[in-house]
């Protein structure tokens, strides 16, 4: 789906951007349409998110192909505005998309690179996210504080169909009742 974009429209940049930090830190959509401009800090190379979900503010260091794809967006995709979302819209007067559509503009990508997913809206990518950590081995309950739960139990259902991942969470919630 990312290389699809070839970030010669802004749009495209934008949507690479959002797609990078669903896909990579598993943020839901409403965390990423409340992002500011504020919350990437260049310098440090820190992403700070306050999940709308729990009201948590958590802080991600930023990988290179997401600092850069960041960068590249505000610089030459962005449009000027006084309006303090990282993501706006394309049409004055600017403001901060809306979840529909990021839905729609994820869903579309889907659509149009023909992967074969349940699930074809942003909350896909978050749990690609998750499997994928949980295919490294990374424990459930680190997934659970990376993904911003409170309890390890929603982590569960990222995990339902892999086998592997289903007997880890198995001997994890055995844990402490024997």
């Amino acid at each position: 789906m990312i290389s699809c974009l070839r970030d010669t429209k802004s749009v495209e940049l934008r949507d690479h951007a959002m797609i990078l930090l669903m896909a990579v830190y598993g943020l839901r959509v409403g965390d990423v349409v409340s992002l500011q401009l504020a919350d990437v800090d260049f310098a440090q190379q820190i992403l700070t998110v306050a999940r709308r979900k729990n009201v948590v503010a958590q802080r991600f260091p930023l990988n290179r192909e997401t600092l850069q794809t960041l960068r590249k967006y505000i610089d030459s995709a962005r449009p000027p505005s006084n309006c303090p979302a990282l993501f706006t819209t394309f049409v004055a007067p600017y403001q901060q998309l809306r979840t529909a559509t990021v839905y729609q503009r994820v869903r579309r990508l889907f659509i149009n690179n023909g992967i074969d997913s349940l699930r074809k809206g942003p909350h896909a990518l978050r749990h690609a996210c998750a499997n994928r950590l949980m295919k490294r081995g990374t424990c459930v309950r680190e997934i659970a504080a990376f993904l911003g739960h409170a309890d390890t139990n929603t982590v569960r259902e990222y995990a339902r169909y892999d086998d592997k991942a289903l007997r880890k969470i198995a001997e994890f919630s055995l844990e402490g009742l024997l």
